[in-house]
């Protein structure tokens, strides 16, 4: 990606959500977008938007939409809430049958 960018500033990070986006050494970073493929839990998958939101990412990717129940019931459940600030801004295709979609901060 740096190289496709003509870039340094790309820098990715994975690891479990319940650790890595309480990290202090990554809160510290711009976070421009997250993806989120968790336990694929309701629990989960809303915690996980939760902190996304949380920590004001713009942009966050969300996998397994369409193929598992509870993660779309979450995504609605997260959209819902009053003190959501995020609209869907694009979803994969109907060939996709994980069904990943895309929010968006409302600025």
């Amino acid at each position: 990606m740096n190289t496709y960018f003509k870039t340094e500033d790309i820098c990715f990070k994975q690891g479990s959500s319940h650790t890595l986006l309480e990290d202090k050494s990554i809160l510290d970073l711009p976070l421009d977008a997250a993806y989120v493929d968790g336990d694929h839990s309701y629990e989960g998958a809303l915690g996980d938007l939760t902190r996304c939101a949380n920590l004001g990412i713009p942009h966050i990717l969300i996998d397994d939409v369409t193929g598992i129940p509870a993660v779309k019931t979450a995504v609605e459940t997260f959209l819902a809430m009053a003190s959501c600030q995020y609209v869907i801004s694009g979803e994969a295709p109907k060939e996709d049958v994980r069904g990943t979609i895309a929010l968006e901060k409302v600025k």
